[in-house]
C-alpha cells in the first residue's frame, strides 16, 4: 500500500466514523423509545392483573347480593301470605297429620 493509498483510508475512515457514531446515536436512542415502550407495556400488564382482580371480587360481591335479594323474596312472600302463621304451626300441622 502506498503512502497515498494509506493516506485516502485514513481519510475515507475518518469520514466514515461520524457516520457510525450517529448510526450508533439513533440505536440508542430507539433502544430507549422501546425500552420506554416495554415499561409501559409492564405498567399496562400490571394494572389489567389489577383490574381483572377488582372484578372478580365485584363479580363475588353481586352473586352475594343476588343470593340475599332472593331469599329477601322468598322470606317476604311467607311474611305476606296470611294462611301461614309460622314455622311452629307449620311444625304442629305436620304432628296432626
Amino acid at each position: 500500500m502506498s503512502a497515498d493509498e494509506a493516506s485516502e483510508a485514513l481519510a475515507a475512515n475518518a469520514e466514515q466514523q461520524p457516520v457510525e457514531d450517529v448510526e450508533l446515536e439513533e440505536l440508542r436512542r430507539v433502544r430507549r423509545a422501546l425500552s420506554k415502550m416495554n415499561q409501559g407495556i409492564e405498567n399496562m400488564q400490571h394494572q389489567m392483573k389489577y383490574f381483572n382482580s377488582n372484578v372478580s371480587q365485584t363479580t363475588q360481591l353481586l352473586d352475594l347480593w343476588v343470593r340475599v335479594l332472593s331469599q329477601t323474596v322468598h322470606s317476604q312472600s311467607f311474611l305476606l301470605n296470611e294462611e301461614w302463621h309460622g314455622s311452629s304451626m307449620d311444625s304442629a300441622r305436620l304432628n296432626d297429620l
